[in-house]
C-alpha cells in the first residue's frame, strides 16, 4: 500500500504543476497496468490531493 500511495503522490505532483492528465498516466502505465494506473489516480485526486487544478473531475473510466 506504501508504493501504491507513493504513486498517488508522484501524480498528484505532476497535477499541481500543471501536468497533462493523460501523458502521466501513459508514462506510468510503462511500467505498471493502466488498470492499476487508473486506480490509483482515483484515489490520488479523490483524496490523496483533493482535486488539482488541471484534474479532470472524478477519475477515469
Amino acid at each position: 500500500m506504501a508504493v501504491a500511495n507513493d504513486n498517488a503522490w508522484k501524480i498528484c505532483d505532476q497535477l499541481w504543476v500543471g501536468g497533462d492528465y493523460d501523458k502521466i498516466i501513459d508514462k506510468m502505465s510503462m511500467t505498471t497496468p493502466r488498470d492499476q494506473i487508473l486506480a490509483l489516480y482515483g484515489v490520488a485526486v479523490g483524496w490523496t490531493c483533493n482535486q488539482p487544478p488541471g484534474a479532470p473531475p472524478g477519475y477515469p473510466k
